[in-house]
Protein backbone atom coordinates (compact mmCIF):
# COMPACT_ATOMS: atom_id res chain seq x y z
CA UNK A 1 0.00 0.00 0.00
CA UNK A 2 1.67 3.28 -1.10
CA UNK A 3 1.61 5.90 1.26
CA UNK A 4 -0.40 8.98 1.29
CA UNK A 5 1.13 12.08 -0.79
CA UNK A 6 1.63 14.55 2.01
CA UNK A 7 4.20 12.09 3.70
CA UNK A 8 7.88 12.68 2.23
CA UNK A 9 11.35 10.93 3.23
CA UNK A 10 14.63 12.74 3.59
CA UNK A 11 17.73 10.25 3.24
CA UNK A 12 19.32 10.41 7.00
CA UNK A 13 23.14 10.24 4.75
CA UNK A 14 22.92 12.42 2.36
CA UNK A 15 20.04 14.77 3.36
CA UNK A 16 17.63 14.47 -0.08
CA UNK A 17 14.02 13.49 -0.51
CA UNK A 18 13.50 10.34 -1.85
CA UNK A 19 11.81 11.36 -5.05
CA UNK A 20 9.56 8.51 -5.95
CA UNK A 21 6.45 7.04 -4.18
CA UNK A 22 7.05 4.44 -1.09
CA UNK A 23 5.08 1.88 -0.05
CA UNK A 24 4.35 0.82 3.58
CA UNK A 25 6.06 -2.10 3.12
CA UNK A 26 9.02 -0.20 1.91
CA UNK A 27 9.43 1.21 4.93
CA UNK A 28 8.49 -1.56 7.25
CA UNK A 29 4.84 -0.49 8.77
CA UNK A 30 2.11 -2.31 8.46
CA UNK A 31 -0.79 -1.43 6.40
CA UNK A 32 -3.36 -0.40 8.82
CA UNK A 33 -0.88 2.27 10.41
CA UNK A 34 0.62 6.24 9.08
CA UNK A 35 4.30 7.18 9.32
CA UNK A 36 4.96 9.38 12.14
CA UNK A 37 6.10 12.66 11.73
CA UNK A 38 9.99 13.29 12.62
CA UNK A 39 10.61 9.24 13.15
CA UNK A 40 13.34 7.10 11.06
CA UNK A 41 12.55 4.29 8.95
CA UNK A 42 14.92 1.99 7.41
CA UNK A 43 15.65 2.23 3.62
CA UNK A 44 18.32 1.85 1.91
CA UNK A 45 17.59 2.61 -1.90
CA UNK A 46 18.66 6.18 -2.02
CA UNK A 47 20.60 7.29 -4.99
CA UNK A 48 23.51 7.90 -2.65
CA UNK A 49 23.95 4.58 -2.18
CA UNK A 50 25.16 4.89 1.69
CA UNK A 51 21.67 5.81 3.27
CA UNK A 52 20.16 3.13 5.52
CA UNK A 53 17.50 4.91 6.79
CA UNK A 54 15.23 7.97 5.95
CA UNK A 55 13.48 10.54 8.10
CA UNK A 56 9.26 11.10 7.69
CA UNK A 57 8.30 14.71 7.13
CA UNK A 58 4.69 14.73 7.26
CA UNK A 59 3.97 18.36 5.20
CA UNK A 60 0.01 18.56 6.73
CA UNK A 61 1.58 18.60 10.23
CA UNK A 62 1.86 21.42 12.82
CA UNK A 63 5.27 22.54 12.53
CA UNK A 64 6.16 23.49 16.39
CA UNK A 65 8.78 26.05 16.91
CA UNK A 66 12.31 24.37 18.43
CA UNK A 67 13.50 24.88 21.90
CA UNK A 68 16.82 26.89 21.79
CA UNK A 69 19.49 24.63 21.80
CA UNK A 70 22.05 24.88 24.83
CA UNK A 71 24.62 26.90 21.77
CA UNK A 72 22.19 28.79 21.04
CA UNK A 73 21.64 29.76 24.65
CA UNK A 74 25.14 30.01 25.61
CA UNK A 75 25.29 32.84 22.48
CA UNK A 76 22.33 35.10 23.70
CA UNK A 77 23.60 34.75 27.22
CA UNK A 78 27.66 35.91 26.47
CA UNK A 79 26.02 38.44 23.72
CA UNK A 80 23.51 40.10 26.98
CA UNK A 81 26.35 39.75 29.28
CA UNK A 82 27.08 43.31 31.02
CA UNK A 83 30.68 44.89 31.15
CA UNK A 84 32.50 45.79 34.24
CA UNK A 85 35.55 46.29 35.79
CA UNK A 86 36.23 43.67 38.37
CA UNK A 87 38.73 43.23 41.21
CA UNK A 88 41.32 40.67 40.43
CA UNK A 89 40.63 38.97 44.01
CA UNK A 90 37.15 38.53 43.01
CA UNK A 91 37.77 35.92 40.95
CA UNK A 92 38.00 32.22 41.38
CA UNK A 93 38.80 29.54 39.13
CA UNK A 94 36.53 27.02 38.01
CA UNK A 95 37.20 23.74 39.79
CA UNK A 96 36.04 21.84 37.11
CA UNK A 97 38.08 23.86 34.08
CA UNK A 98 39.48 20.53 32.15
CA UNK A 99 42.81 22.30 31.77
CA UNK A 100 45.24 21.41 35.33
CA UNK A 101 48.44 22.68 33.99
CA UNK A 102 49.71 25.85 32.47
CA UNK A 103 52.72 26.28 31.03
CA UNK A 104 54.70 28.74 32.88
CA UNK A 105 56.97 30.79 30.17
CA UNK A 106 53.59 31.07 27.98
CA UNK A 107 51.90 32.53 30.94
CA UNK A 108 54.69 35.27 31.65
CA UNK A 109 55.43 35.92 27.72
CA UNK A 110 51.22 36.85 28.30
CA UNK A 111 51.77 38.96 31.20
CA UNK A 112 54.27 40.75 29.36
CA UNK A 113 51.82 41.55 26.95
CA UNK A 114 48.78 42.77 28.82
CA UNK A 115 51.86 44.68 31.12
CA UNK A 116 52.43 46.48 28.24
CA UNK A 117 48.93 46.05 25.78
CA UNK A 118 46.42 45.68 28.62
CA UNK A 119 43.69 42.91 28.08
CA UNK A 120 43.24 42.51 24.76
CA UNK A 121 39.98 40.66 25.38
CA UNK A 122 37.41 40.28 28.17
CA UNK A 123 37.41 37.46 30.93
CA UNK A 124 33.77 35.54 30.99
CA UNK A 125 32.63 35.17 34.44
CA UNK A 126 29.08 34.19 36.32
CA UNK A 127 28.26 35.23 39.95
CA UNK A 128 29.77 32.56 42.25
CA UNK A 129 27.09 31.74 44.63
CA UNK A 130 29.14 29.32 46.82
CA UNK A 131 32.36 31.60 47.97
CA UNK A 132 31.08 34.81 46.91
CA UNK A 133 32.71 36.79 44.08
CA UNK A 134 33.01 35.76 40.48
CA UNK A 135 33.77 32.42 39.07
CA UNK A 136 35.87 32.28 35.60
CA UNK A 137 33.87 30.94 32.90
CA UNK A 138 36.41 31.98 30.38
CA UNK A 139 39.54 32.88 30.96
CA UNK A 140 41.77 31.87 33.15
CA UNK A 141 44.95 32.13 31.70
CA UNK A 142 44.24 35.63 31.21
CA UNK A 143 43.23 35.88 34.89
CA UNK A 144 46.37 34.01 35.67
CA UNK A 145 48.58 35.99 33.61
CA UNK A 146 47.28 39.66 34.63
CA UNK A 147 47.99 38.59 38.18
CA UNK A 148 51.71 38.35 37.37
CA UNK A 149 51.41 41.44 35.39
CA UNK A 150 50.66 42.98 38.93
CA UNK A 151 46.95 43.89 37.77
CA UNK A 152 44.21 45.05 40.64
CA UNK A 153 41.29 45.13 38.66
CA UNK A 154 40.14 43.29 35.23
CA UNK A 155 37.46 44.26 32.67
CA UNK A 156 34.72 41.01 32.76
CA UNK A 157 31.74 40.14 31.20
CA UNK A 158 29.38 38.96 33.48
CA UNK A 159 26.69 36.44 32.31
CA UNK A 160 24.14 33.95 34.19
CA UNK A 161 25.42 30.91 33.05
CA UNK A 162 24.44 27.16 34.47
CA UNK A 163 26.87 24.46 35.47
CA UNK A 164 26.19 22.66 32.40
CA UNK A 165 27.15 25.78 30.26
CA UNK A 166 29.71 26.58 31.96
CA UNK A 167 30.93 23.00 31.53
CA UNK A 168 30.43 23.11 27.27
CA UNK A 169 32.10 26.24 27.25
CA UNK A 170 35.33 25.09 29.25
CA UNK A 171 35.74 22.36 27.12
CA UNK A 172 34.85 23.91 23.77
CA UNK A 173 37.39 26.71 24.34
CA UNK A 174 40.42 24.24 25.62
CA UNK A 175 39.93 21.93 23.25
CA UNK A 176 39.46 24.08 20.16
CA UNK A 177 41.79 26.64 21.45
CA UNK A 178 44.72 26.01 23.81
CA UNK A 179 45.56 22.34 22.85
CA UNK A 180 44.92 20.44 26.55
CA UNK A 181 47.27 17.44 26.94
CA UNK A 182 45.36 14.22 25.51
CA UNK A 183 45.06 12.58 29.28
CA UNK A 184 42.76 16.51 30.20
CA UNK A 185 41.00 16.48 27.23
CA UNK A 186 40.00 12.85 27.69
CA UNK A 187 38.99 13.37 31.63
CA UNK A 188 36.80 16.18 30.33
CA UNK A 189 35.08 14.07 27.77
CA UNK A 190 34.74 10.99 30.27
CA UNK A 191 32.57 14.07 32.40
CA UNK A 192 30.35 13.99 29.97
CA UNK A 193 30.00 10.73 29.38
CA UNK A 194 29.30 10.12 33.04
CA UNK A 195 26.79 12.51 33.05
CA UNK A 196 24.75 10.47 30.55
CA UNK A 197 26.06 11.66 26.87
CA UNK A 198 27.01 9.08 24.35
CA UNK A 199 30.26 9.60 22.39
CA UNK A 200 28.69 10.63 19.61
CA UNK A 201 26.83 13.69 21.28
CA UNK A 202 29.69 14.54 23.04
CA UNK A 203 31.94 14.76 19.62
CA UNK A 204 28.65 16.89 17.78
CA UNK A 205 29.13 19.55 20.74
CA UNK A 206 32.59 19.54 19.96
CA UNK A 207 31.87 19.81 15.82
CA UNK A 208 31.78 16.22 14.57
CA UNK A 209 34.80 15.24 16.91
CA UNK A 210 33.59 11.60 17.78
CA UNK A 211 36.53 9.64 17.11
CA UNK A 212 38.73 11.87 18.85
CA UNK A 213 36.31 11.77 21.61
CA UNK A 214 36.67 7.70 21.11
CA UNK A 215 40.76 8.34 20.78
CA UNK A 216 40.91 10.57 24.31
CA UNK A 217 38.79 8.06 26.21
CA UNK A 218 41.45 5.31 25.49
CA UNK A 219 44.00 7.33 27.03
CA UNK A 220 42.56 6.52 30.73
CA UNK A 221 43.32 2.92 30.40
CA UNK A 222 45.97 2.46 33.15
CA UNK A 223 49.12 1.62 30.74
CA UNK A 224 48.63 5.52 29.26
CA UNK A 225 47.40 6.97 32.34
CA UNK A 226 50.77 6.05 34.06
CA UNK A 227 53.18 6.89 31.25
CA UNK A 228 51.22 10.40 31.57
CA UNK A 229 51.99 10.85 34.81
CA UNK A 230 55.70 9.52 34.07
CA UNK A 231 55.81 12.02 31.88
CA UNK A 232 54.35 14.86 33.52
CA UNK A 233 56.81 14.11 36.79
CA UNK A 234 59.90 14.46 34.45
CA UNK A 235 58.71 17.65 32.97
CA UNK A 236 58.05 19.10 36.89
CA UNK A 237 61.83 17.97 37.63
CA UNK A 238 63.17 19.31 34.91
CA UNK A 239 61.44 22.70 35.69
CA UNK A 240 62.61 22.55 39.29
CA UNK A 241 66.03 22.06 38.24
CA UNK A 242 65.49 24.56 35.91
CA UNK A 243 64.51 26.74 38.76
CA UNK A 244 67.58 26.34 40.72
CA UNK A 245 69.89 27.11 37.74
CA UNK A 246 67.59 30.71 37.67
CA UNK A 247 68.56 30.98 41.37
CA UNK A 248 71.74 30.43 41.36
CA UNK A 249 73.07 32.46 38.81
CA UNK A 250 70.78 35.33 40.22
CA UNK A 251 72.64 34.71 43.42
CA UNK A 252 76.02 34.82 41.86
CA UNK A 253 75.03 37.62 39.95
CA UNK A 254 73.82 40.07 43.34
CA UNK A 255 76.71 38.85 44.88
CA UNK A 256 79.57 38.55 42.92
CA UNK A 257 81.99 36.66 43.92
CA UNK A 258 81.20 37.26 47.17
CA UNK A 259 79.62 33.95 47.98
CA UNK A 260 79.66 30.11 47.24
CA UNK A 261 76.98 28.29 46.99
CA UNK A 262 75.20 24.44 47.54
CA UNK A 263 72.24 22.58 47.84
CA UNK A 264 71.69 19.89 50.55
CA UNK A 265 68.93 17.04 50.62
CA UNK A 266 68.33 16.90 54.18
CA UNK A 267 67.72 18.59 57.53
CA UNK A 268 70.50 17.29 59.08
CA UNK A 269 73.06 18.03 56.52
CA UNK A 270 71.67 21.68 56.73
CA UNK A 271 71.83 22.27 60.33
CA UNK A 272 75.27 20.84 60.03
CA UNK A 273 76.40 23.27 57.51
CA UNK A 274 74.60 26.14 59.24
CA UNK A 275 76.66 25.45 62.48
CA UNK A 276 79.99 25.70 60.48
CA UNK A 277 79.07 29.10 58.95
CA UNK A 278 76.64 28.36 56.11
CA UNK A 279 73.70 30.63 55.22
CA UNK A 280 70.23 29.99 54.80
CA UNK A 281 69.15 30.68 51.64
CA UNK A 282 65.84 29.03 50.22
CA UNK A 283 64.28 25.52 49.83
CA UNK A 284 62.76 24.47 46.72
CA UNK A 285 59.91 21.96 46.10
CA UNK A 286 61.28 18.93 46.33
CA UNK A 287 62.63 19.54 49.70
CA UNK A 288 66.48 20.41 48.95
CA UNK A 289 67.51 23.85 50.63
CA UNK A 290 70.25 26.43 49.17
CA UNK A 291 72.82 27.56 50.68
CA UNK A 292 75.88 30.10 50.71
CA UNK A 293 78.78 31.11 52.48
CA UNK A 294 80.86 34.21 52.06
CA UNK A 295 84.23 34.18 50.94
CA UNK A 296 87.34 34.92 52.65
Amino acid sequence: MEIANNYVFRCTNCGKKIPWPLSKSDIGIADWEDPTNGRRYPYEKCWCGWGKFVKCEDLEATVRPEAPSIEAKIKKKTEEARYEKLLVKELHPNPKQPRKFFDKVALQSLADSIATLGLLEDILVRPDTTQGGYQIVLGERRWRAAQIAGLETISCKIAEITDEEAKLISLVENVQRENLTEVEEAFSFKSYIDGGMSVGEVGQALGKMDERVADRLKTLSRHYYIRFQENRVQELSKDNENLKAELRALQRKRDGSKYTTQILSSKEDLIHSMNDGWEFVAQFSDGEFLLRKKLT
